[in-house]
Formats: C-alpha cells, structure tokens, sequence
C-alpha cells in the first residue's frame, strides 16, 4: 500500500510538473525580452558539449551546483574540487586565423581584430574557465571564473561584431529529497561579477572595453525539480528555472572595474529535459536525453531548433565515458577518462553564432582537466 501510494503521488506530480511549467511558458509570451544575436549563457559543462547539449535532467557531479542543484542529490560523497580547468576554442584558432596573423593574447580584442582583419567571414571563439567546489548532496560551495571571445569580421556587410564576457561568481546551493527520493527539489544563489562588451561596428573596427564596455554585480536565483519514476530504465524529467525575475547587475558588492553603464538584465528562463538510464549490465550503462533550453522565447523565434538538444552517453564501470548528440541540430562527440581523483574530459561541437534565421556554424574544440579529493 505504502508503495501504491508514492507511485500514484510521483506519476500525480509528474502531470502536475507538466502541466504546470507549459501554463508558466504560456503565460510568459506576452513579456518576452527582444531578439540578441550571439551567445548567452552563463555555465555550460564540458560533458553537457559532448552530448549535444543535455544537462538539465543528466548532471550528476558537482557542476549541477551552476546546473540543475536539484542534481546535487545525484552525488555519491563529499567532494573538494581544488582545481578544474577548461579551454574551449573554435576551430579557426589556428587556421586561418592565428597562422595568418600571430595572436598575442586569445581574448585581447585588440589582438585578436589585427589578425581577423586578415581572416574576414571567418568565426572566432576562445573561453577559458577555472573553477573550485566544494560539493555534498544537500549544501555546496563554488567559485568559477570565465572569460570568453567570439568576434567576426563581415566583409560582405562591411562590419565587424565582437562579444566579450569576464564572469566570476560565488554559488551556494541546496537540494532535498522527498518521497524516497524519486523528487529532488533544490535551490541556487549566486553573485556574479560580470565585465562585457558587446558591439558591432562598420570597418575599420575599433573595440575597447574601457569606453565601451559594462561593468556591474548582481545576485541571481536558480531553482530546479526533478522527479524519477519507479519504473524501468528510471525515466526522469526534469525543470529548471533559472535567474528568477532576472540578474540586474546594478550592484556594487563585487564591481571589479567601474564602468559608465552595466551590463543588461540577464533574463529569466525555463530549461525542461527528459532522460532514461539504461543498465546493460554490472560494469556498463547508458543515459538517453532529449532537453528544450530557453522554452519562454521559442514561440518568436525563427530556429526553434537552436533551443532543442539531444544526447546520448556510454559509461564503461565510471572509467570510460563516451558521448554523442545534435546541439542545436549540429552533431557533437565527446570522451572522458576518469580515476578516483582526476578527469580528463574532451568534446567537438558546435553552436551556431548566426542571427535568428540565419545558420553560421562554429565549430569547437574542449579540453578540461579537474584534480578532487
């Protein structure tokens, strides 16, 4: 009977979650912010990249601290990440773009200007992230630090368009579990020290942070649910609501560089993802994913497929990782090899930096390596 009961109450829920996040989307279309070109985001994981994009309802280490920190539950023990490293750059770094004109400093805009001069109609990208965790299934503490470089110069429109963000936040997150587990509930505060640019100017371009940059701190709030049915192959949906009623970054507690204007209001949204975990047998599983990030801005864009994410992972005894998927439509692979105290984590993928309509590939490569205990 007991058994009963939670199942009827978990399947009641997993209508109710349904139901309830698709009347929030709808009753958000009448509010929602205007078009942007470009990328914006505030963390991605370097297993999310490899497999198409999928975190959401899939995270299960200490990342879901910036992820889904319902997902802290997912995790085994108590863990300190001293050091977790990661470069992610796109494929022109090289060729054309650094063999053509020597890059000094990857996110100098300067820098890098002089040599996309030489390499018009040619994406670049480049971000960097360090971060430090301390992480336990019901309260975790972090820092990350990022800083990342896209830019483009078009020829044909005769203008050249650069986005540069310098991101360090301090996260706290909590989780609890009801209903023997099969709900997850958890909850973020994060303050964000953000420096950005954003700027498209006809040629010759010229780019400074210092007079047209933004400068500003804010606090954000996440919030996440996830709920897992007793069935096989655990189906899971999962909801985060992200940056709830937006980060306005107007603060003065953590502004590391006083500019004239802030940054804009980081908007709120609603990431929704469905998984299964597949157990083949006692030393290899498998998880299957299928997520919408960014659900209250769908309705008025014109590549719905730029919000829909599907991934696929191969786990061999928690030592061999393999991943693929389509991030946004584009074809994504990854690989890690982990031991009790490091990972080493690659993935290729893609996003695409065109405006809405428009498809402007660009393709990446990322490398990450973390030390715990």
């Amino acid at each position: 009977m007991r058994y009963l009961f939670y199942s009827s109450s978990i399947k009641f829920s997993f209508i109710l979650l349904i139901v309830g996040n698709f009347f929030l989307i709808y009753n958000c279309y009448s509010q929602l912010p205007k078009s942007e070109i470009g990328e914006r985001y505030f963390y991605r994981g370097v297993r999310s990249l490899g497999m198409g994009g999928v975190q959401v309802s899939t995270v299960n280490d200490e990342t879901a601290l910036f992820i889904n920190p319902a997902h802290l539950l997912r995790l085994r023990d108590v863990y300190f990440i001293t050091l977790d490293a990661e470069l992610d750059f796109s494929d022109t770094f090289y060729w054309p773009i650094s063999k053509t004109s020597p890059i000094g400093n990857p996110l100098d805009l300067n820098s890098v200007f002089n040599s996309l001069n030489h390499s018009p109609n040619v994406n670049y990208y480049f971000r960097g992230l360090l971060s430090s965790i301390f992480a336990s299934q019901y309260f975790s503490l972090g820092f990350f630090s990022q800083q990342w470089l896209a830019g483009r110069i078009d020829s044909d429109n005769n203008v050249a368009q650069a986005f540069y963000r310098d991101d360090q936040s301090l996260t706290a997150g909590i989780a609890l579990r009801f209903l023997d587990g099969h709900l997850k509930i958890g909850g973020a505060a994060k303050l964000v020290s953000r420096i950005e640019l954003d700027n498209m100017q006809p040629l010759p371009a010229y780019f400074s942070i210092d007079h047209q940059g933004r400068s500003g701190s804010g606090l954000g709030y996440d919030a996440g649910v996830t709920i897992t049915l007793p069935w096989p192959y655990h189906p899971t949906l999962s909801v985060v609501y992200r940056d709830i009623g937006g980060i306005r970054f107007d603060q003065k507690i953590f502004d590391r560089r006083t500019l004239f204007t802030h940054p804009e209001v980081q908007n709120q949204s609603v990431d929704l993802g469905f998984s299964l975990f597949p157990i083949h047998s006692s030393t290899s599983r498998s998880v299957i994913a299928v997520e919408a990030h960014d659900l209250e801005r769908i309705s008025y864009k014109q590549s719905k497929i730029r919000h829909l994410h599907v991934g696929y992972e191969y786990n061999y005894k928690d030592v061999l990782f393999l991943r693929t998927g389509l991030n946004q439509g584009l074809w994504t692979l990854g690989l890690e090899i982990a031991s009790e105290h490091t990972q080493l984590q690659l993935a290729w993928y893609a996003d695409d930096m065109g405006p809405d309509g428009q498809s402007l590939p660009s393709r990446r490569y990322v490398v990450k390596w973390s030390y715990r205990f």
